[in-house]
């Protein structure tokens, strides 16, 4: 399957990576495809954007319903995070059950939080959002702000 060669693909990434701390969660995470799976939390791995952007593509390809994406210090650019962005984006009620996100202490910056903004038009349950220490400005709050007001 599709996801199959998403976990081949970062097996890859993996072998590579292993110094920077990546261990076999995120494998689990990625290949576990059932309606069970409510959580991914990959919080402290290190992962990068490479690893992230796998993530993304088998989260598009899941049936799982998850309620918190938790990934806190994994090194996430703004290029990372609009990975995950464009997949929430074109969603179709996948993620209509997410209440919780984590992405603190990365390094979203103003164009990661702009592509956060437009991906919480698919959050409607969104509860939490924690994005401290990422970096943001006034141009990321600005775009973030309007959406805030609107989960609440």
């Amino acid at each position: 399957t599709l996801l199959q060669r998403y976990v081949i693909e970062f097996f890859s990434i993996l072998l590579s990576e292993m110094s920077r701390g990546i261990d076999t969660e995120i494998l689990r995470c990625l290949h576990k495809d059932d309606e069970a799976l409510k959580i991914i939390n990959l919080s402290n791995r290190r992962c990068g954007d490479a690893a992230i952007s796998i993530l993304a593509s088998a989260m598009k390809n899941s049936r799982c319903e998850l309620t918190d994406l938790e990934l806190p210090l994994n090194c996430i650019s703004p290029r990372g995070l609009a990975s995950l962005a464009a997949v929430i984006c074109n969603s179709h009620g996948e993620y209509d059950c997410m209440v919780r996100v984590r992405l603190n202490s990365n390094d979203i910056g103003d164009a990661g939080a702009c592509s956060l903004a437009l991906a919480m038009r698919k959050l409607p349950n969104l509860k939490e959002l924690h994005l401290a220490n990422n970096s943001i400005g006034d141009d990321g709050i600005l775009s973030l702000a309007p959406k805030l007001t609107l989960t609440r």
